[in-house]
């Protein structure tokens, strides 16, 4: 009987350790002890803890990475966030390299502060798959382990702060993708500006980047460039600048820019030492000499329509007698696919150009929604007659927040500030009209309604086609654009030249889908655009539309930009394709003298 229990004891002792030994195997091997521990890594993250060390430390570190022929492609790291210097890395020189793998074991003692610890896996190589990349097939090995052995330490899971402290004039820093950022300012006595930024630049072009202007000409001071600018750590294309700007009295704005990708949070690549500087930041010795522009603190405006309601067309007309200096401010409603259904705008009477527009991407947050958006521009006009206008379509405008008011409900429209004399100045105020045909466009595209009850387009097609410009030299060719493209190409200009245009693209009333532009080197002044009132129909959807015609060019340096969005361009025209569907884009010539 005794020898029957014992037996069955056994039994129950063998189930039970055979059910832990299923349990401990299901459960894979136990990840290693330590304060601060990352395995288990993903092809494409960016691990961060957070490391508080009251007094000196003494840090044990084990960390296995993976490199290429091309250097590290994963690997750990450790910031001080204080001094924003790299305190540790995993370095290739000294550590055990078998195969891709990349190992090292280290003591390091670090001063007492705030530490940031991360590991990127993205690799140095641009690219939104995992393919093709031999170094990360042993990722399973791919650790790190911190342990604190002396002192004391906290460690935190927390967001990165801004790499600007309580100091700087002002920061850009974080900065996403597909963002800009930018800050007006007035110089009171000659200063000099600190300028820190990190962005993307390659051999060949800058994706995300930074530059100080002349708020009133446009002329740019200081660009951020390839030729000025150093490694930043992470993949090649991010660069750093450290360095210096001084600046007379006057109007002066700072913008730092992203596209749309690689950037903070939205990794492409390995991110620079420091992730939180990406971004712009702006110091200086004497912080009395420099304030935030801001024109509501001026004297009273030179015109205002402010508080549009719902639905209505406000204008007001003026006269100039001698070059005059502006501050423009709007707050309206466009989206960020550029569409736009509250916004201002400025036309020359004698020229019939609109001399200065509402435009997304020349706009900042306004509070509220986040179609709630503000600009502040300068512009310098010549003596003339101008209006300015402002338009609402039915929903979200003053007096009925739908999506939420801005901050400054109240300056709902367009206000023009004088920076100069007034004398002589007439300003002639319309009544409103209403805005049926704007409300009607802007607001079935924001419902996403079928996108042929856009207000119908005059029926003539266009009568010269881009066939005609072959044999042609060509100043710029950028055609046969598809969807979610953004190209430019840059032209010197000798001489005054008449150019002819031929520009064809997707645009409504409201809003701008596929459609160019041409900027002049340095100050990106908009010498001339796409809209729907300077273009004609051009066969297939009423929302296809061609600019062929002249304009005239002062000598100088321009850029011709072309852009479009996710649907309906060249090789996808499956809402009706235009006449000239290989001349979707923009193309250059000169012009011949009989016009």
């Amino acid at each position: 009987m005794r020898s029957r229990r014992v037996v069955r004891l056994q039994l129950v002792l063998l189930a039970v350790l055979a059910v832990a030994l299923i349990w401990r195997v299901s459960r894979g091997t136990p990840p290693p002890d330590g304060d601060i521990v990352f395995v288990d890594l993903d092809g494409r993250t960016l691990e961060h803890r957070t490391l508080v060390a009251a007094t000196p430390v003494t840090l044990r570190i084990e960390a296995v990475g993976a490199a290429s022929a091309a250097g590290l492609e994963a690997y750990p790291w450790i910031l001080n966030r204080d001094t924003r210097a790299v305190s540790w890395r995993l370095d290739l020189d000294q550590a055990t390299r078998t195969g891709a793998l990349v190992e090292t074991q280290d003591l390091v003692t670090l001063n007492p502060g705030t530490y940031d610890v991360y590991y990127t896996t993205y690799g140095n190589e641009v690219q939104h798959r995992s393919r093709g990349r031999d170094w990360d097939d042993e990722r399973e090995a791919w650790r790190l382990v911190l342990e604190i052995v002396e002192g004391e330490a906290e460690v935190r899971r927390e967001e990165v702060p801004s790499a600007a402290d309580a100091s700087a004039l002002w920061t850009s820093s974080p900065l996403y993708d597909d963002e800009r950022h930018e800050w007006v300012f007035r110089v009171e006595q000659p200063t000099t500006l600190s300028v820190e930024a990190v962005g993307e630049i390659s051999d060949t072009e800058r994706f995300d980047y930074g530059w100080i202007e002349e708020a009133v000409t446009g002329r740019h001071l200081w660009d951020m460039s390839r030729a000025n600018t150093t490694p930043a750590g992470g993949q090649p294309s991010n660069r750093q600048y450290t360095g210096t700007i001084d600046l007379q009295p006057g109007f002066y704005r700072a913008v730092f820019a992203t596209d749309g990708g690689h950037a903070y949070d939205a990794w492409l690549a390995n991110p620079p030492w420091d992730p939180a500087t990406w971004g712009m930041v702006l110091q200086t010795t004497t912080p009395e000499a420099v304030r935030p522009f801001d024109p509501w603190s001026m004297a009273d405006p030179l015109l205002s329509l402010r508080q549009v309601p719902n639905n209505t067309l406000r204008s007001a007309q003026f006269t100039l007698t001698q070059p005059t200096p502006l501050a423009v401010y709007a707050l309206g409603e466009i989206s960020d696919s550029d569409s736009r259904y509250d916004y201002g705008w400025i036309l020359n009477e004698d020229t019939q150009e609109r001399v200065w527009e509402m435009q997304r991407d020349e706009t900042k947050p306004a509070g509220g929604d986040e179609n709630n958006r503000e600009a502040v521009a300068f512009i310098n006009l010549m003596p003339g007659t101008y209006t300015t206008q402002f338009r609402t379509d039915g929903s979200q405008a003053y007096g009925q927040w739908s999506n939420g008011a801005p901050t400054h409900p109240e300056r709902w429209g367009i206000t023009l500030f004088a920076l100069g004399d007034t004398a002589g100045v007439e300003v002639t105020y319309t009544a409103d009209q209403t805005s049926t045909v704007e409300e009607e466009g802007s607001s079935r595209r924001r419902r996403g309604l079928a996108q042929s009850e856009d207000p119908p387009a005059p029926p003539a097609p266009p009568t010269v086609a881009w066939s005609s410009l072959e044999g042609k030299p060509r100043l710029v060719s950028l055609d046969q654009i598809e969807n979610e493209q953004r190209r430019e190409q840059t032209f010197t200009l000798d001489t005054p030249t008449r150019l002819r245009i031929y520009a064809l693209g997707e645009l409504s009333t409201s809003s701008r889908y596929d459609y160019g532009w041409i900027e002049e080197m340095g100050s990106r002044r908009r010498v001339w655009e796409m809209r729907w009132d300077n273009t004609q129909a051009a066969g297939g959807i009423d929302r296809n539309r061609l600019f062929d015609g002249i304009i005239m060019l002062p000598p100088g340096r321009y850029e011709a930009h072309f852009r479009s969005d996710f649907s309906h361009a060249y090789n996808d025209f499956s809402d009706g394709a235009p006449a000239d569907p290989d001349a979707w884009g923009l193309t250059i010539v000169v012009a011949e003298e009989d016009g």
